[in-house]
């Protein structure tokens, strides 16, 4: 369940306290369904971030589970929720704004994500949203490179658990093309696409400045869409096994 345990639920004793959404209770939203009313998206999306942060933070101590992978299973979730809402007319969501596509179009190999953008993505409609979500894409490329070469995945400690806004997705940018430019040293990290994703980025984060209009417990959600898409819009060359399960929420 994507919101947690139901609020009227008691947990059992013993173990880690389960997550249970603190704003958005699973009756309400059932009642919106079935009597087809709206329910607003502002107030999902920062309960999907205590959820990623909430399981994240479960799997750093569970050497059973892989944080990457709790993180795009979860994302494949909400995604499924929300495209369902949204056709419901429960939710109300803007598809198929891309910002930056002069950035992309010029490389081939981002000629899906540019398509994505364009025609496929569902609730990345303004600067800040594909800012967060770019940011996250590119990180997640940073992280499977690691794992690609067998070292150290700390890249994951710049997450703070997932409690991130603003000024830590910057930071998160800028620490990302340092360990890119430091795994250079003996032969090229950077790809082609991953040079016009930071591309795009900067530009975004030039265009957008202080004006950020979603908060910080929106950050993640949108950071984590990224992430999890990252093996499928910026695959290693030659890799034959990207897997396309939260690709558009389909």
């Amino acid at each position: 369940n994507v919101l947690g345990m139901a609020k009227y639920y008691k947990p059992k004793p013993g173990g880690r306290k389960p997550f249970k959404a603190s704003s958005v209770d699973n009756l309400d939203l059932l009642e919106a369904i079935f009597m087809k009313k709206e329910f607003p998206l502002k107030a999902l999306i920062p309960e999907f971030s205590a959820k990623l942060s909430y399981d994240f933070l479960g799997s750093l101590s569970d050497k059973k589970q892989e944080p990457v992978f709790v993180i795009r299973d979860n994302i494949s979730y909400m995604i499924y929720l929300l495209r369902f809402l949204n056709k419901l007319e429960v939710i109300k969501m803007v598809a198929n704004v891309n910002l930056v596509s002069k950035y992309l179009e010029g490389c081939e190999g981002l000629e899906p994500l540019n398509k994505f953008l364009s025609e496929e993505a569902v609730g990345l409609d303004n600067a800040e949203k594909q800012y967060t979500f770019l940011v996250g894409l590119l990180f997640g490329k940073l992280i499977a490179f690691q794992q690609k070469r067998s070292v150290s995945n700390n890249a994951l400690r710049w997450l703070k658990g997932l409690e991130i806004g603003p000024q830590d997705l910057t930071e998160i940018f800028i620490k990302t093309r340092s360990k890119l430019d430091d795994y250079s040293f003996q032969r090229p990290a950077w790809s082609e696409e991953m040079k016009g994703v930071a591309e795009a980025i900067g530009a975004l984060g030039s265009k957008i400045g202080s004006n950020w209009t979603i908060s910080r417990k929106e950050v993640p959600y949108y950071f984590c869409i990224g992430q999890s898409l990252s093996g499928f819009y910026m695959p290693s060359k030659g890799d034959d096994n990207k897997s396309d399960d939260t690709k558009g929420g389909k």
